[in-house]
């Protein structure tokens, strides 16, 4: 069974608490491209408007996933100063006839990595504690102590536990010129499992690759381009997670890709979409 509901998940996500046994998710990218003309399209604010929003997507998909479900978040980085309007905007452009728009500010100088992972799942941790330094706060047990990255740890007795950060070797490299550039291009995404308790379910059995480094197509269907959000990334996922029958959420359903994968796998798909035909 497939449902696809049209929502802002910023906002709300439309079902009833702990109703979800698993949730497979890849947000829009910061400041990289625009969908359609709604203000409420997550990505196309300053970088950390983006963070807090997504800060409430996190709130939302706690309160809907069960105890022992887990979450698993796909997202790429983007550089700061990246993905403004230009030429590739005119006619016979790459980006001909769709919305021309500007890169929100990041705070960081042009040209630097914003690391929007790691922050995404910082703020999925929760904010400092305004009693205890978080220096003195106990990790969780069953946590990885994810220091890579932070500017400024947050561990005040968090909710979310990152249970393992997986690099997704994608086979190909971004489309572009590494002379322009003037760095190697970027081929590998982050995929990061999130559970809400150390008792989460895991079906080991069903993963397809027993390691950190996942290594498959961006694309099943044989298209070489870098961003497509492939049916394998939503059967790796969905698997270890879950049985026939389970609930498997994507509060960032696009063109529906996770529930439809669920549904082929037996499980109840449900997708959430600012934007419906």
């Amino acid at each position: 069974m497939v449902k696809i509901l049209q929502g802002n998940s910023i906002e709300e996500i439309p079902l009833d608490d702990e109703s979800v046994d698993c949730i497979v998710t890849s947000p829009s990218y910061w400041g990289l491209r625009r969908y359609g003309d709604s203000p409420d399209e997550l990505g196309t604010e300053d970088l950390w408007e983006y963070v807090e929003k997504w800060k409430r997507v996190s709130d939302e998909c706690w309160r809907v996933l069960k105890t022992d479900g887990l979450m698993w978040l796909n997202v790429g980085d983007t550089a700061s100063g990246s993905g403004g309007a230009g030429g590739d905007y005119n006619k016979g452009g790459s980006k001909d006839g769709k919305p021309k728009w500007r890169q929100g500010k990041s705070g960081y100088p042009k040209m630097t990595w914003c690391n929007t992972p790691s922050k995404l799942i910082e703020a999925m941790m929760g904010p400092p504690s305004n009693e205890v330094p978080w220096w003195m706060k106990e990790l969780p047990s069953a946590d990885l102590n994810h220091w890579a990255g932070y500017e400024a740890p947050a561990w005040p007795h968090q909710r979310w536990l990152l249970r393992q950060t997986i690099i997704w070797d994608k086979g190909v490299e971004r489309p572009e010129s590494v002379h322009h550039a003037r760095r190697p291009r970027p081929q590998h995404e982050f995929i990061y499992m999130m559970a809400k308790h150390r008792s989460h379910r895991f079906y080991a059995d069903n993963l397809e690759e027993t390691g950190t480094i996942w290594h498959f197509s961006p694309n099943s269907t044989g298209d070489k381009g870098f961003a497509p959000f492939p049916a394998e990334l939503a059967v790796r996922c969905i698997m270890p997670s879950t049985a026939a029958g389970d609930v498997v959420l994507d509060p960032f359903s696009g063109s529906g890709t996770v529930p439809k994968v669920a549904d082929e796998l037996g499980r109840e798909g449900i997708g959430i979409e600012l934007y419906v035909d």
